[in-house]
């Protein structure tokens, strides 16, 4: 689901059994676009910087095979593949990437639990059930991100 039109649509194809709660709606689009929206932006870096990083080495192994003379186009292409390696490094596109779409299909089951009343939405409080069930998903997502960052952190100080 890549924007709001493409989320409403997948929604109102969820007929709901009862009479829906419109921030448990409201909350659930708002959180597949923005977990949707991210998890096709880092999947896009992710396989950009990934097909980079295959198609420059090859070049420089083409060109110093027939044209041993591009000494400066191999350095420019091996810093450039040397970049890109780095940038998927440092970013962790790919787990980002998995990580939203995690949440995302989180959410989109949940709200399928939801409206159909199915278990554990079969209570009385399924509205408050719902919504904590997903905004802890969300927080346990979080906390992990954060915790992934002190790491990193705590290993660059000591280097």
């Amino acid at each position: 689901m890549k924007n709001t039109k493409e989320t409403n649509d997948y929604l109102s194809g969820l007929t709901p059994s009862f009479s829906q709660n419109p921030i448990c709606k409201a909350r659930t689009i708002y959180c597949l676009n923005w977990y949707s929206k991210n998890a096709c932006l880092y999947k896009f870096i992710y396989y950009a910087l990934s097909i980079i990083n295959i198609i420059v080495p090859l070049l420089s192994s083409l060109i110093i095979s027939f044209a041993p003379a591009q000494d400066k186009l191999v350095a420019v292409l091996s810093a450039i593949a040397s970049f890109c390696a780095s940038l998927l490094s440092l970013w962790g596109a790919k787990d980002k990437w998995t990580n939203y779409r995690s949440v995302a299909e989180f959410i989109k089951m949940h709200y399928a639990l939801y409206l159909s009343q199915a278990e554990p939405y079969n209570t009385p409080n399924s509205d408050s059930l719902y919504l904590n069930t997903i905004e802890q998903k969300m927080q346990n997502t979080h906390s992990h991100w954060e915790n992934t960052q002190n790491n990193k952190d705590d290993d660059s100080e000591e280097a």
